[in-house]
């Protein structure tokens, strides 16, 4: 996986930021944050971290 600037990071966080707050995504929200916390787990679990 390649590295990925500070400036890039910003601009992906404040395009998901205004993707959540859409009133059409707010019925998702919480699925997409239930599944990206069991990524996270199954990723550190994978790497070891």
């Amino acid at each position: 996986m390649s590295r990925v600037s500070r400036t890039k990071l910003k601009e992906i966080k404040k395009e998901f930021i205004t993707l959540m707050a859409k009133p059409e995504n707010k019925e998702n929200r919480m699925r997409f944050f239930v599944i990206d916390e069991r990524f996270h787990k199954l990723l550190n679990e994978k790497c070891k971290n």
